[in-house]
């Protein structure tokens, strides 16, 4: 990870780690991060948004992963980190940066994988 001084997926300011949404990271060109989250900092300590529509745009291409000290850990501004479920981006950090060890049954398991069409089979008795 660096701080401020290449295009990353992750960057740190101040214990607070910043990270682009998923929409924001397909865009063409991609946005810059580092300033992004300088960008994000400066508006949302005054609240300087010249719209409600700025204000949204904003809060779904960057989102803020906070260090939750009581509880140790990862607590994001997305929306399923808002209602405190464990988004991707919380557990991504909490593996990356807390050492959260990781199951080899959950590594094996196929993410792609479909199903044969149809219903339960049924008996023939």
């Amino acid at each position: 990870m660096m701080e401020h001084q290449s295009p990353s997926s992750i960057v740190k300011i101040k214990e607070v780690l910043y990270v682009l949404s998923s929409e924001a990271a397909e865009k063409t060109p991609k946005p810059e991060l580092p300033a992004l989250a300088k960008d994000f900092i400066k508006k949302q300590k005054k609240f300087d948004y010249d719209s409600f529509q700025d204000w949204a745009n904003m809060k779904n291409t960057i989102y803020e992963l906070k260090k939750d000290e009581e509880h140790g850990i990862y607590r994001c501004s997305c929306v399923y980190g808002q209602k405190w479920i464990f988004c991707k981006h919380a557990v991504g950090c909490m593996i990356k940066f807390l050492g959260f060890a990781i199951p080899d049954t959950a590594k094996s398991v196929p993410l792609h994988e479909h199903r044969k069409r149809g219903g339960p089979v049924k008996n023939k008795g």
